[in-house]
């Protein structure tokens, strides 16, 4: 994305500088909404982006006082009630296990259930307050992370659609200069940032998941034996499709935590048409922070 907004922010500077040219002129009132439109969804997503971090690390330091807590309840609820008598075991059915381990919206639930259970048990009065106090700043920074990774994902959404905007105009302005300046075509350099364009394709690609979703990474024809390099902080998983929508062929999973290197052939598809690389968060838990390498020379260093 710094590269798009580089290219367009040339080429608006340029049309500012020589509008003084109707036919310039006319192509500067096409392009600035369009532009404008695009430097703004940038902030929003480099600001949602800061946002989201907030949020998820809010909840996981409330999640991360979750075994205190339990413990704390634990000791109070026994004074009252004898460990193994049916009040206790109606309040902790399953001991301190659902409270620790499991997803992240179990842990959140179990709080909720011993909630639920202690009731209007007027010998918990003071247990209860504490539980609800607890589970309000859970749920309460939960939530948050929940609306933050939608809207993280929302605005990325609207980025790349106004990238999509901005550049194909800039395409179509290349195509009117190069008629308008047919006779002396070095006069059409000027608007573009050719030293950037011709930069060779993209090789990195980094991107969040939110947990449980898909994401397209790029659009590409691969050849047979190029290798891509995925490196994560979560589970995922990934596929070579013949459409930004839909999951084809072969299956391939990165571990979090292990950067795999692998053939685009492991994707068992056909390349000429399957040009959509699509990532899979199913963590169930967190976002994940990618990141896609497409490798050179594209054969394995093993078949050399």
């Amino acid at each position: 994305m710094p590269k798009a907004a580089k290219i367009n922010t040339f080429h608006e500077n340029a049309l500012q500088a020589n509008q003084g040219i109707p036919a310039i002129a006319t192509m500067l009132t096409e392009y600035t909404p369009a532009y404008n439109n695009f430097v703004n969804k940038y902030a929003n997503r480099t600001q949602q982006g800061g946002a989201q971090k907030g949020d998820t690390k809010a909840f996981k330091l409330a999640l991360n006082n979750m075994t205190f807590n339990v413990n704390k309840w634990d000791i109070k609820i026994s004074d009252i009630y004898e460990p193994g008598s049916v009040e206790y075991v109606k309040l902790f059915p399953n001991g301190h296990k659902p409270f620790i381990t499991g997803k992240q919206f179990e842990r959140v639930n179990a709080v909720k259930a011993l909630q639920d259970a202690i009731g209007t048990d007027p010998a918990l009065a003071v247990v209860k307050a504490l539980v609800d106090a607890y589970y309000t700043v859970l749920f309460d920074t939960f939530d948050d992370k929940g609306v933050a990774q939608q809207t993280t994902g929302n605005t990325a959404d609207a980025l790349e659609q106004a990238r999509i905007d901005v550049c194909n105009l800039q395409y179509k302005h290349l195509g009117e200069l190069m008629g308008i300046n047919y006779l002396n075509p070095i006069d059409t350099e000027k608007y573009f940032d050719l030293e950037t364009i011709r930069v060779k394709q993209q090789t990195v690609f980094t991107k969040q998941l939110i947990h449980d979703t898909k994401a397209l990474f790029f659009k590409r024809l691969m050849r047979s034996g190029q290798m891509l390099r995925i490196t994560c902080n979560q589970n995922t998983r990934w596929f070579l499709s013949n459409t930004k929508d839909t999951f084809a062929g072969q299956m391939v999973e990165v571990l979090a935590g292990i950067p795999k290197e692998f053939s685009v052939n492991d994707f068992m598809v056909l390349l000429k048409t399957h040009r959509y690389l699509i990532g899979v968060n199913h963590s169930g838990s967190d976002v994940a922070d990618v990141k896609v390498e497409i490798l050179y020379p594209q054969k394995r260093l093993s078949s050399l």
